[in-house]
């Protein structure tokens, strides 16, 4: 997840966020191509529609990016998002043993490790917070989230009492 994430960022910068994210989110089919080979699942007539058409939808965005001068740096980018993407979904599938919480737990720990170390290779591992910040570092990385589950929570208690 974290290796997806810097590549799509980058490609963000480089060729923008349309197109970045189109082929982010070609991910998705990349593990519907490989579910044959990897999960033994049936490859349908709908499935070979649907990648051809995504197939030739991505050509075409990236003959226009590179028409409109877009950098084969940033389409590099994005595709890697979308490979890693991809090798995400898979591992998540193969990993029978991780279940429940550890799961999401595991690829966030490991996503931000990775990020981490990049970016302090990369700028430094000196990070200067202004005092005025610290309160919106809180409420982002700790309120945020302890919200978002609360109500997680409290949407899965609602349905669960009115069955």
């Amino acid at each position: 997840m974290g290796v997806s994430w810097m590549f799509l960022y980058e490609a963000y910068q480089q060729i923008g966020v349309s197109i970045a994210s189109l082929a982010y989110y070609c991910g998705p089919v990349i593990v519907m191509v490989l579910s044959p080979l990897l999960f033994k699942e049936e490859f349908t007539l709908p499935k070979t529609a649907g990648f051809v058409a995504v197939l030739c939808g991505i050509l075409l965005i990236n003959i226009q990016a590179i028409h409109d001068g877009k950098t084969a740096w940033g389409l590099f980018c994005g595709g890697m998002s979308a490979i890693m993407y991809a090798f995400m979904v898979i591992f998540n599938k193969k990993a029978h043993s991780i279940t429940g919480m550890k799961n999401p737990m595991l690829q966030l720990t490991t996503s931000f490790l990775t990020v981490a170390v990049f970016t302090g290779f990369r700028q430094g591992f000196i990070i200067h917070v202004s005092q005025g910040d610290w309160i919106l570092i809180f409420i982002l990385g700790y309120l945020t989230p302890g919200l978002d589950v609360t109500c997680t929570f409290l949407l899965l208690v609602i349905c669960l009492y009115r069955r």
